[in-house]
């Protein structure tokens, strides 16, 4: 969910969902720009092994998978500094 906000904080209006579905979307993280978020989406919550990378524009949409490594997992999602990466935790392969 998100809510717009003005510079001081205050609410402009009312909360919108900026994904849809049945998964647990966590963790998420703002590109350097601000119009982006990257996230972690998983299909069974609690297990980490189902969790996968998505994008998503700030104002709603579609998620976009950035990467899935089935059955070993991915989370904590952030973008480095220079917007270029997008570094995560999950185990080795």
């Amino acid at each position: 969910m998100a809510i717009p906000v003005n510079e001081k904080g205050q609410a402009l209006g009312a909360p919108y969902a900026i994904t849809d579905g049945t998964f647990t979307a966590s963790h998420p993280s703002f590109s350097n720009n601000g119009k982006t978020i990257v996230f972690s989406r998983c299909l069974v919550p609690g297990d980490g092994s189902t969790c996968g990378l998505y994008t998503v524009s700030v104002y709603g949409g579609s998620p976009v998978l950035l990467l899935d490594r089935p059955g070993v997992g991915d989370w904590d999602p952030a973008f480095s500094n220079n917007g270029r990466y997008v570094v995560f935790s999950g185990p080795e392969e």
